[in-house]
């Protein structure tokens, strides 16, 4: 969990940044940087996931209210 808290940390400091460049965007960090910004969730988790084999990484929507979608898809996956 302390990874993904400093995975979280990074997507924070990074969000006005993130906000500008990638509204509406799905996001993945991964080792504190950004992997990657793509347009859906399956597309952000089939490059994290299954093409780079990345675990764990963080995953989410810049701008998205709410519980974020990668916490409800570990659950989902843990």
């Amino acid at each position: 969990m302390e990874t993904l808290n400093r995975e979280i940390e990074v997507f924070n400091d990074m969000q006005p940044e993130l906000e500008r460049d990638f509204m509406g965007k799905w996001v993945v960090f991964h080792d504190r940087k950004l992997v990657g910004a793509y347009d859906t969730f399956a597309l952000a988790v089939n490059d994290a996931y299954e093409k780079r084999k990345i675990r764990p990484c963080l995953i989410r929507k810049v701008g998205q209210k709410g519980v974020p979608a990668s916490v409800r898809f570990a659950s989902l996956h843990a």
